[in-house]
């Protein structure tokens, strides 16, 4: 019988073993870190849509309970009484509105201006039912015959207040009138200042503005920002969210706890956030600790609750990237000797060349 023996396996084909094996390891690698992300992504998203049908939920019910308010509210002798149940329905609905600022960070843009035209609306209806509920009476010294039957004409609105002809027109135009209206709008090569009495504990919104410097001195509750190009916007503290889209070549220095921007590029945020930073459809951002400094910057820090011991500036979190491996492309530190430091110096520079534009 002749028996065969098997040569021993030589360098090459050992080399190739070795090669095939290390290609099917990574492979594995990689399926797995697909999965991993594919798991991290649902279950980053879960807790997130959880909470946009919570507030969904809770933002109608709120709503529906003001509405019911202002259709109860009917002429009564009870001034007092009058008067309590429509500052009732004010608070109801600044709650309601700081409700929606607070929520600015998982929310998008459109449904926070959805939102905030509901607002705007119930707003109106109020300041129009108090005009025409509490309204003093002019003591006329003539009455024309025609003016009984022209007062006597009255109409129901939409929430149940009977209101005469004239009433129902200037509530009307009133709501009509109460879209979303922002802080500032529509600014061009301008220095914007605005005060303490301005901002302090108020939400400040601003849009569509072109080489401007925006100086917010203060702690306010919420900045939201919209359609910048080429502006400078210097900020205290935010007590609660910071709100930004369609900006464009611009520098934000702000503290706040929450930060979300959108839709944005070549913008430089030198910030102090307590929360992870969020940005999405976005590119060339470039981020850097908070280094201005005023005089009441301590105190303001206070009065907006937060913590000066807690920056997440570096840690950003860019939902159009998935990789947990690689860094984003769309986000990245600013060198120490590229960050500006002296900031009175860059803002009389920028401050020139804005306004002898």
């Amino acid at each position: 019988m002749d028996f065969v023996v098997e040569s021993e396996p030589n360098d090459m084909q050992k080399l190739s073993r070795d090669r095939i094996a290390d290609q099917l390891e990574k492979r594995n690698r990689d399926r797995q870190q697909q999965v991993n992300a594919k798991h991290e992504l649902h279950r980053q998203n879960v807790p997130a849509n959880e909470s946009l049908d919570y507030f969904q939920e809770t933002f109608r019910t709120h709503v529906t309970t003001i509405e019911d308010g202002l259709a109860n509210l009917k002429p009564s002798t009870d001034k007092m009484q009058l008067t309590k149940d429509i500052h009732t329905i004010h608070e109801n609905i600044q709650d309601l509105q700081n409700y929606l600022t607070a929520s600015t960070f998982f929310l998008s843009n459109y449904t926070i201006k959805a939102c905030q035209t509901i607002l705007n609306d119930l707003k109106g209806r109020i300041e129009a039912t108090k005009d025409t509920l509490l309204a003093k009476k002019k003591f006329n010294f003539r009455k024309k015959a025609g003016d009984a039957s022209t007062s006597a004409k009255s109409v129901t609105t939409v929430d149940g207040t009977t209101l005469n002809s004239k009433q129902s027109m200037a509530s009307s135009e009133i709501v009509k009138a109460h879209h979303f209206e922002w802080t500032v709008q529509n600014r061009q090569h301008e220095e914007i200042v605005l005060g303490p009495e301005e901002t302090n504990n108020k939400d400040i919104t601003m849009s569509t503005l072109d080489s401007c410097l925006l100086q917010i001195n203060g702690y306010p509750s919420s900045l939201q920002l919209s359609h910048l190009t080429n502006c400078v916007i210097l900020c205290g503290p935010v007590s609660r969210s910071l709100f930004a889209d369609n900006c464009t070549n611009c520098k934000f220095i702000f503290g706040c706890q929450q930060l979300r921007l959108h839709t944005s590029h070549h913008c430089d945020l030198y910030m102090h956030v307590t929360c992870r930073a969020i940005i999405e459809d976005c590119n060339n951002i470039n981020v850097a600790p908070y280094n201005y400094k005023y005089a009441n910057l301590d105190d303001d820090f206070v009065k907006a609750g937060l913590d000066m011991t807690k920056n997440n500036w570096q840690d950003v979190a860019d939902f159009n990237w998935l990789s947990a491996d690689t860094h984003s492309p769309n986000w990245q530190h600013i060198a120490p000797e590229q960050r500006i430091s002296c900031w009175n110096e860059y803002l009389n520079e920028f401050r020139q060349k804005i306004l002898s534009t």
